[in-house]
């Protein structure tokens, strides 16, 4: 029987904030991804990232950084269709959106579909960066960056 999974995009929040125009190549060097279900990456890149989650059960991505002011907020997930091959859309949505808080997080629950076991899903992560300080942070934040992508995969089991 399968199991929530949770994804965590990791992003070094400083280093992207001292890059004047971040490119996709500054983003991919500053972001790293894990899973609580032993997801890997064979050539250690965020495209290349695969997820393993399971019918009927929630998946949920949740960014972090180990910056002190900095937070990280996953914004959505968006369905690509035609992304290196096939991809199947394990949500029947095109968009899954986040909480929309400081911390925001997205949820979403895999569809109960037999034939999406093996197939693979391919989405992007969508995440802002907010910085906290000065007298900002008593209202809660100062500047945000992004948004920003990353390219990822999931493929579905049982």
């Amino acid at each position: 029987m399968g199991q929530k999974v949770t994804i965590t995009l990791t992003v070094e929040a400083a280093n992207l904030n001292a890059i004047a125009s971040p490119t996709q190549t500054d983003i991919e060097n500053n972001t790293s991804l894990t899973d609580d279900n032993s997801g890997s990456s064979l050539d250690g890149t965020n495209e290349n990232f695969i997820s393993e989650v399971f019918l009927d059960n929630d998946v949920r991505w949740v960014g972090t950084t180990n910056d002190p002011g900095y937070v990280i907020e996953i914004q959505n997930v968006v369905y690509e269709p035609v992304n290196k091959g096939i991809s199947v859309d394990f949500f029947n949505m095109p968009v899954i959106t986040g909480t929309g808080r400081k911390h925001g997080f997205v949820e979403a629950k895999v569809r109960n579909d037999n034939s999406l076991v093996g197939q693979q899903y391919c989405y992007y992560i969508n995440f802002r960066i907010h910085i906290l300080g000065g007298c900002m942070a008593f209202f809660g934040w100062g500047k945000t960056l992004g948004p920003f992508e990353i390219d990822p995969k999931l493929k579905g089991n049982a």
